[in-house]
């Protein structure tokens, strides 16, 4: 169950599984680590890498409860 739920919280851009803090979150619930959504912000990307929908403000807690 663990391992299914890290590959919920992994990030798609660079594959790392966060284990504390929030996460940004799509409003499709698909979630990126903070220093991906970082440059991606940097760089004025503002689309989910998964799904293309605008990722907005929305933050999960997901990744501090899969430790």
């Amino acid at each position: 169950l663990v391992g299914e739920l890290k590959e919920k919280v992994e990030c798609p851009v660079c594959f790392f599984v966060p284990t504390e803090g929030s996460m940004p979150s799509c409003p499709k619930g698909h979630l990126l680590c903070l220093p991906c959504h970082h440059t991606m912000v940097a760089q004025g990307l503002v689309n989910c890498p998964n799904c293309r929908e605008p990722m907005g403000n929305n933050m999960s807690l997901l990744a501090k409860t899969v430790q």
